[in-house]
């Protein structure tokens, strides 16, 4: 009976803030798809922008990375 209380007071929380931000029932789902968009549109944007550093610091990161991880190991065997 809890869980409903609060599921319930959750569920009004959430939809009075979804109006205050011009959601509807009739505009639900689309506005859903607008936003999934919106996500997908910046993530794209943000590699089309920063995919060119990320190669660039990778070529110094990565072998830097593996070789600090060989030798952790070859230290940790020694042991």
């Amino acid at each position: 009976m809890k869980t409903a209380v609060k599921l319930v007071i959750l569920s009004l929380l959430v939809g009075m803030l979804l109006a205050a931000l011009g959601v509807t029932l009739g505009n639900f789902w689309p506005s859903v798809l607008t936003l999934f968009g919106n996500i997908v549109n910046a993530v794209v944007r943000f590699f089309d922008w920063g995919g060119e550093f990320i190669i660039l610091g990778a070529l110094v990161v990565l072998p830097v990375y593996i070789y600090r991880e060989v030798a952790r190991r070859r230290r940790r065997r020694s042991e």
